[in-house]
């Protein structure tokens, strides 16, 4: 997998540009972990596979000693189980990613190595593929591992709207996913424990899907592009007609700031 191999959530990209790159190496002094060019020059700032943000040159650029300083202060007890690596060499790695979770992934300087520090664990995680293949670190979210092993994903959030509803009644995840798919055919669908998320090319967005356990009563999150409002609206509709509240959208319309 690469980010050739990327589906895109919308065609709207932030990108980095050659000579942000290239001030980027100059000033690190070495190559740049593999697969990080092609990845903020092909698909460059938001959320790959919803969990991970490569971080733009920038970015790092601004943000690398606070990284830094937040290692030595907060991961100063996280190196008692784990040998791989020690804190001294660890607070010397350069940030160029980091996770909605607050895993920090560095590029290790010493052995021009991309590794994690998982917020929530004890070891470190090395990354073998770099930005090749930024999940290869079996970063998961409880989502089904055969579908997330062969799909990718990456959301700049350009232009991005977002509608949520709620049911009053009890209605099924397949049932609302059949609904969906009736206004907008699925490029791709995700099962998980949670719910489901379908990816909705049409609309450049997607649909997810969410029922805690027990509870037969469905949320719904819609994001889309700005340019197809008028067809979400119909589908907003349609679910208000099937007993949803509209709970939250983005951007506030005018006189509900």
């Amino acid at each position: 997998m690469t980010v050739d191999d990327v589906y895109l959530i919308t065609p709207k990209l932030l990108l980095a540009g050659a000579d942000d790159v290239d001030a980027l190496k100059h000033w690190l002094g070495a190559d740049l972990p593999g697969g990080y060019a092609r990845f903020v020059t092909l698909l460059g700032q938001g959320t790959y596979c919803g969990r991970l943000m490569v971080w733009m040159p920038a970015q790092i650029l601004a943000d690398c000693e606070s990284e830094r300083a937040f290692i030595r202060e907060y991961f100063d007890d996280f190196w008692g189980d784990d040998g791989t690596i020690a804190m001294e060499e660890a607070a010397r790695g350069v940030p160029f990613a980091s996770t909605v979770d607050g895993d920090k992934v560095l590029y290790s300087l010493d052995r021009r190595q991309v590794f994690v520090l998982p917020r929530h664990g004890q070891k470190v995680i090395w990354m073998p593929q770099g930005h090749d293949d930024p999940r290869d670190w079996g970063l998961r979210n409880g989502e089904d591992i055969n579908a997330e092993s062969k799909w990718r994903y990456f959301d700049s959030h350009v232009e991005r709207a977002i509608i949520e509803l709620f049911s009053s009644g009890s209605f099924l995840i397949q049932e609302m996913a059949q609904r969906i798919a009736g206004h907008f055919s699925p490029a791709h669908r995700i099962d998980a424990p949670w719910g489901a998320r379908l990816f909705l090319s049409d609309i450049h967005g997607m649909a997810q899907l969410t029922q805690a356990p027990g509870d037969k009563r469905v949320g719904v999150r819609l994001e889309f592009d700005p340019a197809a409002a008028a067809q979400v609206q119909r589908l907003v509709d349609e679910l208000a007609n099937q007993g949803f509240r509209e709970t939250w959208r983005w951007p506030t319309p005018k006189g509900h700031d």
